[in-house]
């Protein structure tokens, strides 16, 4: 019998940690592994719509209502299926905690926040009995508490960012560090995404380094090549006149799209051509008020979040990743996947070993716009250089599904 996994991400939304959870789950299942649960705290998004019809989804919220302390006495409050000591233990904690009013100071919000995640987690794996558990990102320190409550289950964590440049951007950062440096050691196995990610794991959280392997993310799948030979539903690649540069990614301020921003303007002022970037975010309206000042927004479409980013990576003039940091970059691989030339910011982690020090694709410093806009021109004038279209495909199916899944089944049944 198949041994029984159990996936625990935050969201099902369009990201990057999304699809490659999804790219996993339909990997396993074409080896025959069926006995597959994928548990999020919030199971909504587009990528659910991806998942393979016999993987079991648990939502730890309600459905369509937001993750907010105000909801959880409801959660609370309903009849557990498998633990009626454990939930009466999470209220326990709850009204406690709310009781002496620690609920208005941030840090003590995530500690709670984590504390109640990893009841309500272990409240369905004691129901399910998994073999082991898969967590990622911001879900790896709830994943790491249910070993209170399940001595015998084997916990391996992902990381799918670099701490040391994602941290200070949280408003808990002092606490998630510490929260880090004493969960993530507990942990069976820690993923890395990329060598940088462990580099960074290794040195800021003093981990020994037989604790840490890298798996680069199952991007290439068997799907991507016939989503690829689809219409892209753009007016700009139906008239299949101007050049498009091409990018993907949420509008957050890690992708540093100001960066891309006046780099197509110096661009524009070279030759024509367009610039199209797929994904939603809440730098939107920040990003709408500088193409005005730059003079580019009748040359910038941002349609939001697509279904089928393959497509337009298959047609467009060069791909392009402007990111101040990575985990990995699965777009690039994704791209070279479509034959697509790219374009990257030489940022922290994965561009440069996807890339190959620049074997596959042009890396400029991160923030520096000129250079950005010259690795632009020089890939429009000469695309298959430095490496053409089959050179980056083979690249590509370096980062497959069946070769992460290989790693994966490894690092969850040792």
């Amino acid at each position: 019998m198949k041994p029984r996994f159990v996936f625990y991400i935050h969201t099902l939304g369009g990201g990057g940690i999304q699809r490659s959870f999804v790219n996993l789950t339909q990997g396993l299942v074409r080896r025959g592994y069926t006995d597959l649960w994928l548990i999020a705290n919030r199971a909504q998004g587009p990528m659910k719509a991806y998942l393979p019809p016999n993987v079991h989804i648990i939502d730890l919220c309600e459905p369509d209502v937001p993750f907010r302390f105000a909801r959880l006495l409801r959660y609370l409050s309903q009849k557990h299926a498998n633990s009626p000591w454990l939930n009466s233990a999470t209220k326990a904690h709850y009204i406690a905690l709310k009781a002496i009013g620690y609920l208005r100071k941030r840090h003590l919000q995530f500690m709670l926040l984590s504390s109640l995640m990893s009841l309500k987690l272990a409240d369905q794996l004691l129901k399910i009995r998994p073999d082991a558990l898969l967590s990622a990102y911001i879900c790896n320190l709830s994943a790491i508490m249910t070993q209170r409550f399940l001595n015998d289950l084997r916990v391996v964590i992902s990381e799918r960012g670099t701490p040391s440049l994602y941290l200070p951007f949280l408003s808990a950062a002092g606490t998630v560090l510490k929260m880090m440096r004493r969960l993530y050691p507990k942990a069976d196995r820690i993923v890395a995404i990329s060598q940088g990610v462990a580099d960074d794991l290794i040195s800021l959280l003093n981990l020994p380094h037989e604790k840490v392997i890298v798996i680069y993310n199952p991007v290439v799948t068997p799907e991507l090549f016939e989503q690829a030979k689809q219409p892209a539903n753009h007016p700009w690649f139906e008239q299949n006149r101007l050049p498009v540069i091409l990018a993907v990614g949420r509008l957050s301020p890690e992708k540093d799209y100001p960066t891309l921003f006046r780099a197509f303007s110096l661009v524009r002022q070279v030759r024509p051509a367009k610039l199209l970037i797929l994904g939603e975010g809440e730098e939107r309206s920040n990003l709408e008020r500088l193409a005005i000042e730059l003079g580019i927004q009748n040359d910038v479409s941002m349609p939001g979040f697509v279904d089928n980013p393959f497509a337009f990576m298959a047609k467009a003039s060069v791909f392009v990743l402007s990111s101040a940091w990575e985990g990995f970059g699965n777009v690039l691989v994704e791209a070279l996947a479509c034959g697509c030339p790219v374009v990257a910011t030489d940022c922290r982690s994965g561009p440069r070993e996807i890339l190959d020090n620049g074997r596959y694709g042009r890396l400029v410093p991160v923030g520096d716009h000129e250079a950005l806009a010259k690795a632009i021109l020089e890939t429009l004038d000469n695309p298959d250089f430095p490496a053409d279209r089959q050179t980056r495909f083979q690249r590509a199916m370096e980062f497959s599904v069946d070769a992460a899944v290989d790693k994966y089944l490894k690092v969850l049944l040792d």
